[in-house]
């Protein structure tokens, strides 16, 4: 898995997982103005995939996802890389299985500023602000 490579590149890459396309498109969108690449999947399973072909510096994931669920997708990121950046988007609070939360570097209840999504992942990526 590529994910979390020390790779020089001009631009930071952030995978934002969601079933929710508007989700994504809108993440996607804010991000690539500020500079950042932007790749996008529908489910855990194409979140693994991609991980697995290209290097990622950050990953949204939404929990609730048909297929493979957010859940299920960051403990298998969390074995395959570490150090890996990821970030929880979800509608559901109190979710009853939380076992999620231990394994992330932050989280956020949607619907979400898109403002201070950026500047968590800024943080995380210890990236200056804008």
């Amino acid at each position: 898995m590529r994910t979390g490579d020390k790779v020089e590149r001009e631009k930071p890459r952030i995978l934002v997982v969601d079933d929710e396309e508007c989700v994504r498109q809108a993440v996607c969108r804010w991000f690539g103005m500020r500079g950042f690449e932007t790749d996008e999947a529908s489910d855990g399973f194409e979140a693994l995939a991609k991980c697995a072909a290209t290097t990622v510096d950050v990953v949204t994931m939404d929990i609730e996802m048909p297929g493979m669920g957010g859940t299920e997708a960051i403990a298998l990121l969390r074995d395959e890389c570490p150090s890996l950046c990821i970030v929880v988007l979800t509608g559901y609070v109190g979710n009853r299985n939380e076992s999620w939360r231990a394994r992330v570097n932050g989280a956020f209840v949607k619907p979400i500023s898109l403002k201070k999504l950026e500047e968590e992942v800024r943080l995380l990526l210890q990236l200056p602000a804008r």
